[in-house]
C-alpha cells in the first residue's frame, strides 16, 4: 500500500522481565510499498454514527466519507526504487500508485526510505508495537483517537438500521509481490479462515452479533456486503480495538496452505513437521497478520513485512 503510517505513541520497549522476544521488521522495497511524500490528506470519518433521519428502514444509511486529498502536483519518487525506474525495470511512482492514494502528514519530518526495525515483546505471539505499525486497517485512528481516516477502505455505508454494512475498498493497491489487491482477498478471509470450522470449530464473537453468525458477500471487485441479525454500528472492522484487525489475506499466496485449494496441503503440513493442513494453515497465515511468527514471505500491504520472529530466553 503506498502510504507512509504513524508509530505508536507507546514505548518500542516493554518494560519488565522474564520472557524477552526478538521482532524485526523490514520496510517494503517493492514497488508498491515506497512511502509517498506530498501534501497531506485533509477529511476524516466520524468515529461516531449519526443517527438516521430517513423515514424508510430499508433506505436509510450512514455514509462514511471518503478522503478528500488536496491536489498532487507531483510525486516524489522513493530513492531506493529510483535507480530501477531510471534503468526501464519499474514505472514511475505515478503509475504505480493507486487513482486515489492514501497521503499522509508526517507528525514531524518525513521519514528514511527502508531499513529494518527491531522491537521486543513478551513473546513473539503478544502484542508489541512494533507489530502494531505494520498494520493496514480498512480504517485508520489518529494518533488522538478522535478521528477515523480511511486506508485500505475508501469508504463504508451502513444501511437498514445498521443492520447491512457495505464497505469500499481503496483501487489500485497491490501487495507487496506486486499482485493486485480485491475483495476476493477478504472473502477468502473470512469464508476460508473465519468461517471454516474445520479451522475455527467456534465463530469468533466478533462474526457473530447478536450470536447470529453474520453474513458475507462479494458485490464486486472493490466492495464487499456484510449483514447482520442486529444493529451493528459498532462493526469490528471500522472501529476495532485491542489487536487491530486485518480482515484480508493474500488469497494467491496462501491458498496453497489450505485443503481447499491444494489437495496436498495435508501431506505437505505433515511433511514440514506440523500435525495437520490447519496446524500448519494457522502458524503460517495467523489470525491476526503481522503477529507472531508467520510464514515470512507472506505478501503484506502495510509499510513493514515481518522477517524474523524469535525466542531468546524464557522462565
Amino acid at each position: 500500500m503506498s502510504n507512509g503510517k504513524k508509530i505508536s505513541r507507546r514505548r518500542f520497549l516493554t518494560e519488565g522481565a522474564g520472557v524477552a522476544a526478538g521482532a524485526a521488521l523490514s520496510a517494503c522495497g517493492t514497488p508498491t510499498a515506497a512511502p509517498v511524500e506530498t501534501a497531506p490528506t485533509k477529511g476524516s470519518v466520524p468515529t461516531s454514527v449519526p443517527e438516521a433521519t430517513s423515514a424508510s428502514a430499508e433506505a436509510t444509511a450512514t455514509t462514511a466519507p471518503a478522503a478528500t486529498a488536496a491536489p498532487v502536483a507531483q510525486f516524489k519518487e522513493s530513492p531506493m526504487l529510483a535507480e530501477l525506474v531510471k534503468a526501464g525495470k519499474l514505472p514511475p511512482v505515478e503509475e504505480r500508485l493507486p487513482p486515489s492514494p492514501v497521503v499522509v502528514d508526517p507528525t514531524n519530518a518525513v521519514g528514511k526510505y527502508g531499513g529494518t526495525l527491531y522491537a521486543t515483546g513478551m513473546a513473539p505471539e503478544t502484542t508489541n508495537d512494533a507489530q502494531i505499525g505494520a498494520v493496514a486497517g480498512f480504517f485508520h485512528f489518529s494518533d488522538d483517537l478522535q478521528t477515523v481516516t480511511p486506508e485500505v477502505a475508501e469508504s463504508f455505508e451502513l444501511l437498514d438500521d445498521n443492520k447491512v454494512c457495505i464497505i469500499h475498498l481503496r483501487q489500485g493497491l497491490k501487495w507487496s509481490d506486486g499482485e493486485p489487491f480485491t475483495a476476493d482477498d477478504v472473502i477468502f478471509f473470512f469464508e476460508d479462515f473465519q468461517f471454516n470450522t474445520d479451522l475455527y470449530p467456534t465463530l469468533g464473537t466478533n462474526w457473530q452479533p447478536g450470536r447470529v453468525p453474520m453474513t458475507f458477500s462479494k458485490v464486486d471487485d472493490f466492495t464487499v456486503k456484510f449483514e447482520f441479525a442486529v444493529p451493528n454500528p459498532a462493526f469490528a472492522l471500522l472501529h476495532y480495538s485491542g489487536a487491530p484487525i486485518e480482515a484480508f489475506r493474500p488469497k494467491h499466496y496462501v491458498q496453497k496452505y489450505h485443503i481447499k485449494y491444494n489437495a496436498k496441503a495435508d501431506d505437505e503440513a505433515k511433511a514440514a513437521g506440523f500435525d495437520n493442513w490447519q496446524a500448519r494453515f494457522k502458524s503460517m497465515v495467523r489470525e491476526t497478520h503481522n503477529y507472531g511468527a508467520q510464514d515470512p514471505e507472506m505478501p503484506v500491504l502495510g509499510p513493514w513485512r515481518g522477517v524474523k520472529f524469535d525466542r531468546q530466553r524464557q522462565y
